[in-house]
């Protein structure tokens, strides 16, 4: 399972698969909890009218006030305490789902509870579940929504943390899958010396820069094996790597198989 902030996913290929939308009121019960019953799905939950305290089995505290969305990764346990009722129409609004990257391997947006506060998410949580309440669900709209709502909590200029911005255009560089410019080219598009760069990088992504590129080569080399008929030379080539050789051992190294063995064996 990969872990993949939306900010990652704002130019990543992935999937979505809706699996329903539920309303539900809290007024008399007030509290929920999953604890022991992991979340076999990613949840978003809106909060319609009402504020929310969420608590994590490790005791970690969330407050979300009316208006907010929720995000807890598949797997999560945690209880939820309801309370600040504006009218009996209060409720939330609770979307599971599950994302896949191009290789089919399930994607959390993050390893913990989080939440988000954009004037635009109402609109397509209503999107979402209007598509879900009729005699038979529109997945195609569902899926929409979703796309909508990741793109929109992933728009870099609002979501990423101050302290990144300044390395916006690199990490977008990057995350693009551009190969073309370096590292120190990244470094001088953002007006920061090469060494300031990996420092920030490597705190954003959890990995450095040169790492996650060649995550990503790793990643195309896969897709045109499995969608194209390109020989491994032509591979290497398009992904800059210096030679052939290097390419092959390279991803025997990393997938433990050779190109290939892998086109054969996934084809």
């Amino acid at each position: 399972m990969k872990i993949l902030r939306p900010e990652q996913l704002y130019r990543y290929n992935y999937s979505v698969q809706p699996i329903n939308s539920l309303r539900q009121y809290w007024r008399s019960f007030k509290t929920f909890s999953c604890l022991g019953h992991p979340k076999p799905r990613n949840i978003f939950v809106y909060l319609h009218g009402c504020s929310a305290l969420y608590t994590d089995a490790g005791g970690r505290e969330v407050r979300a006030e009316a208006g907010s969305l929720i995000y807890a990764p598949e797997g999560m346990e945690y209880t939820a305490r309801f309370d600040d009722f504006e009218d009996e129409t209060s409720s939330t609004v609770g979307i599971n789902f599950r994302i896949f990257d191009e290789d089919s391997t399930p994607i959390v947006l993050e390893n913990e509870i989080k939440v988000y506060k954009n004037a635009s998410i109402r609109a397509l949580v209503e999107k979402i579940d209007g598509a879900d309440k009729g005699a038979v669900p529109c997945f195609a709209a569902m899926k929409s929504g979703l796309y909508d709502m990741i793109s929109l909590l992933g728009n870099a200029e609002s979501t990423l943390d101050e302290k990144y911005r300044i390395i916006r255009r690199g990490i977008e560089c990057l995350e693009s899958g551009d190969l073309t410019v370096s590292i120190e080219g990244l470094a001088e598009m953002c007006n920061v010396s090469e060494s300031y760069f990996r420092k920030l990088f490597g705190e954003y992504a959890g990995i450095c820069p040169m790492q996650y590129r060649m995550n990503t080569r790793l990643a195309k080399a896969k897709e045109y094996l499995l969608h194209t008929a390109l020989r491994p030379s032509e591979i290497a080539d398009l992904l800059h790597f210096c030679d052939t050789s290097f390419f092959c051992r390279y991803f025997r190294a990393a997938v433990g198989m050779s190109p290939e063995q892998f086109r054969k064996e996934n084809r």
